[in-house]
């Protein structure tokens, strides 16, 4: 998708300026996420077992050889999920909100007109929600979890070819986007 390409850009673009202005928009469809030809996920409501919790996250996204830091703040409540990123320094980037009702809501302190809110909250879920739900919500792929040595890793596959693949330990997660081309390192900055 054409978002990925733009991520880099705009980042370093928020790591190089003071951010000046604050825009919000709004997304009523949750729709469907388009993850490769063929293959679709449902956005679904959040995990019984991470109602509740916190989770505080630095950020590495790696594309094109550049990488990108974000910090980030996940807050997952009964029906709704929520996400606060700033940079390194502490530039706050966006805030985005998704609820069970399937709206959205994103305020970005700068313009992201690639980046659609929907792709994010994919990617969080596809790490985060327990394989079970998103069996359920995958469309044209296969998604599977195994344990090999104490790292769980995840690979999402169509036609017998990984797509995405996640590898969670205890010191990080690597989410390897292999269709878009990019990669995510987070790890955890909860204490």
């Amino acid at each position: 998708m054409p978002y990925v390409k733009s991520l880099p850009i705009t980042l370093s673009v928020v790591l190089m300026m003071v951010l000046s202005a604050c825009t919000s928009l709004r997304v009523h469809d949750q729709g469907t996420v388009y993850l490769a030809k063929g293959v679709t996920m449902s956005l679904s409501s959040v995990a019984e077992t991470l109602q509740g919790k916190h989770l505080v996250q630095l950020l590495q996204f790696e594309v094109d050889g550049k990488v990108n830091e974000l910090i980030v703040q996940l807050e997952f409540k009964q029906s709704e999920m929520s996400m606060v990123a700033m940079t390194t320094t502490g530039l706050p980037v966006f805030e985005q909100t998704f609820r069970d009702d399937g709206q959205h809501e994103l305020h970005s302190y700068i313009a992201l007109p690639q980046v659609k809110p929907e792709y994010v909250i994919a990617d969080i879920q596809l790490v985060h929600w327990p394989i079970r739900l998103l069996q359920q919500s995958i469309r044209g792929a296969h998604i599977s979890e195994t344990l090999v040595g104490n790292e769980r890793q995840r690979v999402l596959l169509v036609d017998g070819q990984p797509i995405i693949e996640i590898r969670k330990s205890l010191e990080k997660t690597t989410f390897v986007n292999l269709e878009r081309k990019y990669k995510i390192e987070i790890s955890s900055l909860d204490y």
